[in-house]
């Protein structure tokens, strides 16, 4: 958690350098109820671990502190990111989807034309702003605070790299870029799908929005997808519970499909989403078994000992 709460650190500074920078503010009295309630979830694991020692209680709620917190955090810096206004790429993005043989606007009519399936996929979709509270909730009743431990790290890495990206490399969206017709619109869930982060993302870019509207904050990245790499660290984190990664397969299966039409991707957002998700697992995997194996080598006194008793 040191990795993790570090990331946290550097996001509280770059956030107040550039949003100075910038001239960028942010609501004081919202802001400060988040940090409150990230604080008092803090709190309550503090007291689980040293006046009333549960393992389960003071890591699901120093979790949940820890995700309220690196929440918040990432999504200023992401309004923070797309207010540098550097050079959209969306044609780019459109011509890759092209050298992969995928039709945006025909993928959309599909579903636009299968009103339950376009539902289905809305629903998927918006289940990933619950999923993480899910997970945090599923791996502490399993006891698998270690799991959970990494999902954290896993959280906070693949966000960042993701913003970091969105930054250099930012895109309005298939939405704008293809502009289809209203009227192949009207059978989705939401008519505005994919466009509801356009009103900011072009205030932030033409410098009308002076204020980062926490916590109604938009997501703004198009490449790469962070629905795309949540879901599938959603479903390595849960991987060791067997009766729950089935259903969060299914569910996250149909969220990366909705990123496409509900959240008005490129399918190059999805593929750069799923290396960025792979990439981060590798590395934090790494990093965890590094660790144990570090913690079962004897130390020197430790071998010294051994070797004493041995003679």
């Amino acid at each position: 958690m040191r990795a993790a709460w570090t990331i946290a650190g550097i996001a509280i500074i770059a956030d107040v350098a550039t949003a100075a920078a910038l001239g960028l503010g942010v609501p004081m009295a919202n802001t400060a109820l988040l940090v409150g309630v990230s604080g008092g979830m803090l709190a309550l694991a503090w007291v689980y671990t040293h006046l009333r020692p549960d393992r389960r209680i003071a890591g699901g709620a120093a979790a949940a502190g820890f995700l309220v917190l690196l929440t918040m955090l990432l999504a200023v810096s992401s309004y923070l990111g797309i207010a540098l206004a550097f050079p959209l790429w969306d044609a780019r993005f459109a011509a890759l989807d092209r050298a992969l043989g995928f039709d945006w606007t025909a993928h959309l009519a599909y579903v636009v034309e299968r009103p339950q399936l376009a539902r289905a996929l809305a629903l998927a979709y918006h289940s990933s702003l619950i999923q993480p509270a899910l997970v945090i909730v599923a791996l502490t009743a399993g006891g698998h605070l270690h799991r959970l431990q990494q999902f954290l790290l896993l959280f906070a890495v693949t966000a960042t790299i993701v913003i970091v990206v969105s930054t250099l490399m930012p895109a309005a969206g298939a939405y704008t870029w293809h502009a289809p017709p209203e009227a192949l619109l009207g059978a989705l869930r939401d008519p505005a799908a994919g466009r509801w982060h356009l009103a900011d993302f072009h205030a932030l870019r033409d410098g009308s929005l002076h204020t980062i509207p926490v916590p109604y904050v938009q997501g703004l990245i198009s490449f790469p997808s962070f629905h795309t790499a949540l879901a599938l660290v959603t479903l390595w984190a849960l991987k060791p519970m067997r009766l729950v990664v089935v259903p969060a397969l299914l569910v996250n299966s149909a969220l990366i499909v909705a990123t496409l039409t509900i959240g008005g991707h490129y399918l190059a957002d999805v593929v750069g989403g799923a290396l960025v998700a792979a990439a981060s697992v590798a590395v934090v995997a790494r990093a965890y078994a590094e660790e144990r194996a570090t913690a079962a080598s004897p130390t020197h006194e430790e071998e010294r000992a051994l070797l004493e008793r041995a003679a």
